[in-house]
């Protein structure tokens, strides 16, 4: 399920899901843009808040130069293996393209 789009908002943390009796943690794929660059930039994480935090920290050494970042999409998928796959995907795409085939526009 696609979480709800807040240009500029942090996403919700993440929720831990209980899956036939086994503990599972859920992932989620984002893409950020930033403002002082004009980019975008997807990736996924078990912590979405924490990897948000040192995005904007500058901790991300290819990244760095265009804090802050916001959000503008995420998905929260039941397994790191299925976030990876959809990160790739949005990256073959494009992070601008795949947001316009969803038909989301940045302000």
């Amino acid at each position: 399920s696609v979480l709800p789009i807040i240009i500029g908002m942090a996403a919700p943390t993440i929720r831990s899901l209980l899956v036939a009796g086994f503990f599972v943690m859920s992932s989620l794929v984002y893409i950020l843009f930033s403002d002082t660059c004009k980019k975008f930039y997807t990736g996924q994480s078990d912590n979405f808040v924490n990897r948000l935090v040192e995005h904007n920290n500058g901790e991300t050494k290819s990244i760095k130069m265009c804090i802050p970042w916001k959000l503008v999409w995420s998905k929260e998928v039941a397994t790191r293996a299925e976030a990876m796959m959809l990160e790739r995907k949005i990256k073959s795409r494009g992070a601008a393209r795949f947001l316009k085939d969803l038909g989301v526009e940045l302000a």
